[in-house]
């Protein structure tokens, strides 16, 4: 009984541990995406950010870096910069179609 106990044991610690990682990896990519979107919609307003920034179109998009590449996240908004009213002559004619 012990023997076969002890054969055991470190298999459920090593999925233990397996489990933990995962789970801490998928928090990590959660973390990210979350801030990756909040970083996008503050640029958008016109605010600065230290994460990687592109423009596309009228959005804006922020990269963040994960600790793996798997972790990586991007998000997008709209940039509102240029669609506020009195910004120019035709704000938001291109972003709405008008």
């Amino acid at each position: 009984m012990t023997a076969e106990f002890a054969l055991t044991i470190p298999s459920f610690v090593i999925l233990l541990l397996a489990l933990l990682g995962s789970f801490q990896l998928g928090m990590e990519r959660i973390n990210n995406q979350q801030l990756a979107q909040s970083e996008a919609i503050k640029v958008s307003l016109g605010g600065e950010t230290d994460h990687q920034q592109t423009r596309v179109d009228q959005m804006v998009c922020v990269s963040v870096s994960g600790t793996l590449e798997v972790l990586d996240a991007k998000a997008c908004a709209p940039d509102y910069r240029f669609t506020r009213l009195g910004y120019s002559d035709d704000a938001g004619a291109n972003v709405f179609g008008n």
